[in-house]
């Protein structure tokens, strides 16, 4: 094992990972084709089953104290959080991989501990539970117990490369986790909605004053403060318009349109009619809905969290600014809706930011280079790059 020479290697998940596992399995089966995929999905293979319900009850209160346990919700909230939880799935997984020999271990989030003696491994996250403490809002994820974040510092220490999807995670993983610095990796990410590199951008919009939310979960993502900040800005642009999209906040006002839930090939449409993209989360340890938006030459204004201002630069492709403020929320979408060449050129430029940095290919390729090195795999066949740099607009850029 860990020679190169296994035909196989296993990919092991939990769930969709905001539908970025699709997209990292299909690029690593690109570049190695000479290696089967064992897809292994932890929600698949019971860590828990009723008879453990007694000890894991046990486990969620004495790591979160009994309120933990007071709602059913509550209790499924604390269950992977637990020490219990853990070590049952790293059982399991050691069980199922001592099964067959691989080139190498590859597994997405740090929720578990995939690892194998002997087998280069890897790890890719967008996140780490301490990097969720410097958030304005960091219960929006589950606090994790002492012992608990112990076992997530091993995921990390055991692995032969931390990848990560930003420089701001990356140091999360060296600096509180303290994780050698040549085995961490910034690797960056894709987006899941995108638009043709010669896709042309229709301007009138950015005359028609739609401001555009994207995101599951409204109040972690800013709702709240967004609605705020729209109601002062109506004051001085009443056309304005407000577009939910991804959730359904109960809002009946003026302005706003709630969209809701729709297919993911969908949501393109909502970009492709917006004057401005307007996410200011609460929790962020990315934001793929930047990528997405910017790749449809949306300009944004967010939160200045996390990686955002790895994604959006302040004053040059969008405005950032601090949580929960809606005046200056409300400011920054008036800046951009009252000039609609600003809107346009922020939109270009943050376009040409994410052709150059964020795709599936390029992450594809980063992750690919290294694992062939610290797995000793045979040279690979370097696939003939596809032309993914955003060509020069078609409409004039304003000046």
């Amino acid at each position: 094992m860990g020679t190169g020479k296994a035909g196989s290697f296993a990919f092991i998940k939990i769930g969709s990972f905001s539908h970025s596992n699709e997209h990292v399995l299909q690029e690593l089966q690109a570049r190695f084709p000479d290696l089967r995929p064992t897809v292994i999905d932890v929600g698949d293979i019971r860590v828990v089953r009723k008879l453990h319900t007694p000890r894991l009850a046990l486990a969620v209160a004495s790591e979160y104290g009994l309120a933990a346990c007071a709602s059913p919700s509550q209790f499924r909230r604390h269950i992977m959080k637990t020490r219990y939880w853990f070590l049952r799935a790293r059982e399991l997984l050691r069980q199922r991989l001592s099964q067959e020999s691989f080139a190498f271990t590859f597994q997405t989030q740090s929720l578990f501990d995939a690892s194998q003696p002997g087998t280069p491994h890897f790890v890719y996250t967008d996140h780490t539970h301490l990097a969720n403490l410097s958030y304005p809002e960091p219960s929006a994820a589950t606090l994790v117990s002492r012992s608990w974040a112990e076992l997530e510092r091993q995921v990390y220490q055991n692995a032969s490369v931390v990848f990560t999807m930003s420089r701001n995670i990356a140091r999360s993983v060296v600096e509180q986790y303290q994780c050698t610095a040549s085995r961490v990796e910034c690797v960056y990410a894709g987006s899941n909605v995108s638009a043709a590199a010669g896709e042309n951008i229709d301007i009138s919009r950015f005359e028609a004053k739609n401001i555009l939310f994207v995101g599951v979960d409204w109040e972690r993502k800013g709702g709240p403060v967004l609605l705020d900040a729209f109601r002062l800005l109506r004051r001085t642009h009443p056309d304005a318009r407000l577009t939910i999209v991804g959730c359904s906040p109960s809002i009946s006002e003026e302005g706003v349109r709630v969209v809701g839930r729709v297919p993911l090939e969908d949501v393109a449409q909502h970009y492709r009619s917006a004057t401005v993209f307007c996410l200011p989360t609460l929790n962020e340890p990315l934001g793929l809905v930047f990528l997405e938006a910017f790749s449809y030459g949306v300009p944004v204004v967010a939160t200045d969290i996390g990686a955002i201002d790895e994604i959006v630069a302040d004053g040059r492709s969008g405005y950032l600014v601090p949580p929960h403020d809606s005046a200056a929320l409300a400011s920054s979408l008036g800046r951009l809706i009252e000039n609609p060449e600003q809107c346009e050129r922020f939109g270009v430029i943050g376009r040409r930011h994410v052709a150059e940095r964020y795709s599936w290919e390029r992450t594809g390729e980063r992750l690919a280079d290294r694992i062939e090195r610290v797995a000793q795999l045979k040279p690979r066949t370097r696939p003939e790059r596809q032309n993914d740099t955003v060509l020069a607009p078609t409409y004039p850029v304003a000046v």
